[in-house]
Parts: structure tokens; sequence; C-alpha cells
């Protein structure tokens, strides 16, 4: 548990900043090396009565201060959660923590969100290309809903100079232009803009395998162009719903999972319509949507540091005459090559007996080439055969022995996973099978409740 503090300037930094280990009943303190910054913008430092802007803390952990000499791989996953504490007068009271994710427990890791190393991964299919369908506001009379929460692109304007009088609560809807901007210096929050989009994926047809998918939007503007930067925008689902007519800052929903970014650079001049067309690949966004038939839903923000860091995009409800420019959903959707099934998925054999598993292989409509089968033993005396080891078009079934040869097997029970991977020219499928060997029963009693 890593914690800082806000504090004056002058006030040394290490009274300000804790390191504590959860010890299964307490946190404890460690000794670990950490640094921390805080920083605040305002008139006078928690003085109600004056403008107060906001405050930032930093937290820079060495991977050295966590046992560790370098960044993890590629694909490690940590559980991580922030708590905010807030207290505004001298008598400690406090406020309410505000937490990410909302409901955790500070010591049960398993109430917390992820914190994954390296890009995010998706599974890639088994089918065979069979059609694109591309999805957008109008088109095929499909309704997309989008909408900016924030500051739009004028900084909450209307809000000013308080903000505090309706900023968090304002909404958008119907907005042609959005805005996607953040940036480090915190008094600056009535900027900051975030963009959520949601697709229907009624327009897809039933029983595919989504192969790719691509958002892409169309960038027309961005602030001050002569100071501005170029922007990493990324794209985020969501799972919770929401209405283009009441969506604010206050109650949009949480991000669940980072799936993509891109670059959007910076345009010294309009680039005429429909505008520059940036992509996100949000594939697994739609395969997990598809899969659970709901529709994709997506935010789009950035961490930007910089000043002047907005990008303006056309939205779903900009003129026909301009349709284009719409957020636009590409899908990239196939048949699946063929059915790999297998029965028992686990067997059960005394030492040096035989196990026998059915492998049911069925080509799909339109895929002709032949299927291969494999499959390696753990153990060298475990012998592993199969009836055939090619399957052709239209399919067939092929029978899997395994064979304890062993001389002397060990008395105790052993188990074992198996992959049997099935691959074509094209395409691979992988299925794995237990065998246990040599396994004791145990019989429990049945208890009733009276």
């Amino acid at each position: 548990q890593f914690s800082s503090q806000l504090k004056y300037y002058h006030e040394p930094t290490e009274n300000f900043q804790t390191v504590n280990n959860w010890n299964g009943a307490a946190w404890v303190s460690n000794s670990a090396s950490i640094s921390t910054t805080t920083g605040w913008k305002g008139v006078a430092l928690n003085n109600n009565d004056q403008g107060d802007r906001g405050w930032i803390a930093t937290i820079d952990i060495p991977f050295s201060s966590l046992g560790l000499s370098t960044p993890p791989e590629a694909g490690t996953t940590w559980a991580f959660a922030v708590a905010v504490h807030d207290r505004d007068n001298n008598s400690g009271t406090n406020s309410s923590i505000q937490t990410w994710p909302e409901s955790i427990s500070s010591h049960q890791p398993t109430t917390w969100g992820t914190l994954h190393f390296g890009e995010t991964t998706y599974s890639t299919s088994d089918a065979i290309p069979g059609g694109t369908t591309t999805i957008r506001q109008g088109l095929n009379g499909i309704n997309v809903e989008d909408s900016h929460v924030g500051g739009s692109t004028i900084c909450g304007a209307a809000f000013d100079p308080d903000f505090f009088n309706g900023w968090g609560d304002a909404n958008y809807a119907n907005d042609t232009q959005i805005n996607i901007q953040n940036q480090w210096d915190v008094s600056d929050w009535p900027c900051f803009s975030k963009y959520y989009v949601k697709f229907p994926l009624t327009t897809l047809p039933a029983n595919k395998s989504i192969l790719s998918a691509t958002l892409t939007m169309h960038q027309f503007g961005n602030a001050s162009p002569s100071e501005a930067n170029p922007s990493y925008i990324q794209a985020f689902t969501i799972h919770d719903d929401w209405r283009e007519s009441t969506i604010t800052w206050n109650n949009a929903p949480l991000a669940v999972e980072n799936i993509s970014g891109a670059t959007v650079g910076v345009l010294t001049s309009f680039p005429d319509w429909p505008g520059i067309p940036i992509q996100w690949d949000v594939t697994k966004a739609v395969q997990e949507a598809y899969a659970g038939g709901q529709p994709v839903n997506l935010a789009l923000y950035s961490a930007d540091g910089d000043y002047h860091s907005g990008k303006y995009f056309s939205s779903s409800d900009v003129g026909d005459w301009n349709a284009q420019a719409r957020p636009t959903l590409n899908i990239t959707w196939g048949n699946p090559a063929f059915e790999l099934e297998v029965t028992p998925k686990s067997a059960y054999i005394p030492a040096n007996g035989v196990a026998q598993f059915n492998l049911l292989i069925n080509h799909n409509s339109g895929f002709e080439e032949t299927v291969f089968i494999s499959a390696t033993s753990p153990l060298n005396d475990l012998d592993i055969t199969f009836s055939t080891d090619q399957i052709s078009a239209p399919g067939g079934e092929v029978t899997l022995e395994i064979t304890d040869n062993r001389s002397n097997p060990p008395l105790s029970g052993e188990i074992y996973a198996i992959p049997i991977t099935t691959t074509s020219n094209s395409v691979t499928k992988s299925e794995t099978i237990h065998l246990f060997i040599n396994g004791s029963q145990i019989y429990l009693p049945i208890i009733e409740s009276k």
C-alpha cells in the first residue's frame, strides 16, 4: 500500500508518504523506497471561501521496491486499486472515500482492478472470412448513440467562473462536433472532455466468428494548432448502459478495460470534410459484445499532459451531407472452418491400462482443407495412437488411444493434461483432455437437512 498526502511546498516529503504491507490482519510499515509529489491550484490552500481548483498526487514506484530488477513480462497482471481520502477541516471529519474500482475492500485483492503489462490481447478466430458489416448512424436504419461529457469544445464556458454550478451535470446530446481532451494541470479540469459511443450489432448475421473490428472517427481540427502536440487517445470498453439524452460527466459509467490506442496528430489547417480518418482496433470489444448479445459500448479518452490537447471529431449527429464523417464500425466476420468435438473430456484407467477418446471433426460449408490431428505424450512410455491422423472434407471420426506401457508405474494416482491439436493449412484448433491413472475414489456422506 503506497500513500501520499497533500502538503505545503516547504514541508518534508517523507512526513507525508507511507509504504505498508498487509500481514493478514493489519497494514504494517515497509521500508521500500518510493517518490511522491503533490500539487495544488487555487487562491488559498483548503480555503472554501476562495478559489480552490483541485490537487493532484503522483507516486513513482521503482520496480526494485517491489523486488523486481526489470518490468514484468508482457501479459503479466497485478491486482490494483486506488482510494482518495478527503478531509476539509481540522476537526477530522472525512468525506466519503472515493475508490477505483467503486466497490473495493482494501485488504481483498479479488475486489480490485487489474493492471495489465503490455498491450491487450484477444482470441484469434479460426473462421473462414465471410463478409464485412459496416455500422454507422443512419446506415440500414441503425441508430448510434454518442456524446462527449465534461467541458465540450469550449471548456465548459457556460458555467464559468464557478463551474460547480452545473459543469459535471451538463449533457451535450445532439452535438455534431465532439472534443477529447485531458491534461496534467488540474486547475484546467473544466476543459477535460471524454467521448462515449454505442453501436448496436443487430445487422450482424448470427452464429459468426468476429475476425476483426475497427472504429473510425474523422478528425477535423484541434485546440490551438500552433501550440498543440499529438495526442494518444485510448479506447475503453464500457459495460453499464447509458443514454445520449442523459449522460453527463458525473453519471457516465466507468471504463472496464483499456483495449486500444491511436496517435492523433495536430492539424494546422482545416482538412476539408469529412476530415482525417483515425482508427482504433476494437476487435476485443466487438467479440465480447457479440458473444453476449449486447451492443458495443465504448469510451475514448486520453492521458495527455500538455495544454491545448483537445482533438475535434464529428459525431453521429452530424448532418447527412457529412455522413461519411460519422463514427463508423467496420466488422469482418467469418464462418467457423470446422467443428471439433472430443468425448469424453477425461478418462480414468488403472496402471498399465488403456484409455480411449473419440474425436469428431465436421467441415463447415465452403471449407475443403484436410485436417491433421496430433498430440504429445507427457511421458515416454505413455503411448498415444490415432486410428488416422488426418480427416478430409466433409469430416469424420478418429479414435485416440492412450496406453500406459510403463514397467514400474507409481502406486500413487497421477493426473495428466494432454492437448490435442487439429491443424489445416489455415486453421488450428486445440482441446485438452485429462487422463487419471491409478486414482482412488473417496466416498463422502450425504447430509440431509431436516
